[in-house]
């Protein structure tokens, strides 16, 4: 299970709009605390946890899995980040 790039990707380019400053990370409650508080994440802390977590574990393989209901509540919040985050960015950024 792989968290999908354009969820991280989709969520950095809304803190470079929001010009706040970050390095690289697969820290999804990292890159929520750089949000405007205006704009919170649609999803909460503890899964942002989990979805960070698999981030990690999908670069760097160990032995532990997931299950398949684990992989598929993932999927559905990392659509929710991708939805929400498309709301807040101009259409060009996303073309």
């Amino acid at each position: 299970m792989t968290v999908r790039p354009e969820v991280l990707e989709t969520l950095q380019l809304w803190v470079r709009k929001a010009e706040s400053d970050f390095g690289k990370t697969h820290d999804l409650n990292e890159l929520s605390r750089s949000l405007p508080s205006s704009d919170p994440m649609p999803i909460g802390s503890h899964e942002c946890g989990q979805l960070s977590s698999y981030a990690v574990a999908s670069r760097y393989p160990s032995d532990s899995e997931i299950t398949l209901q684990e992989a598929n509540q993932a999927a559905i919040w990392m659509d929710k980040i991708r939805d929400w985050a498309r709301t807040l960015l101009p259409k060009t950024v996303l073309s």
